[in-house]
């Protein structure tokens, strides 16, 4: 969520450390490493990074992604050929990725930001004042650093969704993988993932992070049967839908876990 796999950040990691103490050490101190990596990553990869950075740090602020248009307003930089060059080039490298809604609508194409090290670069180290010792051990507490790991956990799980496939045991079924948000203007409702089986069935993934067993109670279990609800509506689909909860250790068994039998947890998502 921090790291994003990649080996060369991974072999930084001291193992006498706890993960919270190695953020601390890499990420926070005055001479941390990954405090100095962020100045040559983009101009390391891209002969004329301006644009790269700007459309980046855009796309930092608002976590369920911008469409051009509004990369383009709130950049201020110039429509054309450069633009979406360095569009295509961020989402070949990686640190962007596109998606559509619900029914393929090109119109509704977004870019979100992806790479796990940059997003929490923008988010937490940069600006942070390097001479606060055990930075992230006192931050990982604050409401900030929640809706942060649920981000983080969300982009985990887009990443790995031939692993959440195969845990539903569709593999071997066609399918696509969207995002939906309502139309409604009375509603915020959205779901992140949503995979279209050939096969008659529609996944709505409900993608929840908390450091333990998942407790779905009375008001929490009404909100995900009303999401649903609300999703066959809009949609007009006449495939069957079912709720799916991917969570970081499993539901905590009680009256409503069981109304969603399917379960996808973090192990799931690095099974082979």
């Amino acid at each position: 969520m921090v790291l994003g796999g990649i080996p060369y950040y991974l072999n930084m990691l001291d193992n006498s450390l706890s993960v919270t103490q190695n953020l601390d050490k890499l990420c926070f101190g005055k001479d941390a490493r990954l405090r100095r990596e962020y100045r040559g990553l983009f101009a390391s990869l891209f002969k004329s990074p301006a644009q790269h950075e700007a459309i980046v740090r855009a796309l930092s602020k608002k976590t369920i992604g911008l469409s051009r248009e509004d990369i383009l307003k709130c950049t201020k930089l110039a429509d054309g050929g450069s633009f979406s060059k360095a569009l295509n080039e961020l989402e070949m490298c990686g640190f962007i990725r596109t998606y559509r809604p619900f029914g393929n609508e090109k119109r509704g194409t977004l870019y979100q930001l992806c790479d796990f090290y940059t997003a929490f670069y923008l988010r937490f180290i940069e600006g942070s004042d390097s001479s606060l010792q055990q930075f992230w051990v006192h931050y990982n507490t604050t409401p900030a650093h929640g809706s942060w790991s649920g981000f983080a956990f969300e982009q985990v799980c887009l990443q790995h969704i031939g692993q959440i496939r195969v845990r539903l045991g569709i593999s071997g079924i066609i399918s696509s993988a969207c995002s939906w948000r309502s139309k409604s203007e009375d509603s915020n409702a959205q779901v992140d993932l949503v995979i279209d089986r050939n096969d008659g069935v529609i996944d709505l993934c409900e993608i929840k992070y908390i450091q333990g067993e998942y407790l779905l109670d009375k008001s929490e279990d009404s909100k995900l049967k009303d999401r649903r609800n609300q999703f066959i509506r809009e949609t007009r689909t006449k495939k069957a839908v079912r709720t799916v909860m991917i969570t970081t250790y499993g539901l905590k068994k009680n009256a409503y876990s069981n109304d969603y039998p399917i379960e996808v947890t973090a192990n799931d998502l690095f099974s082979q």
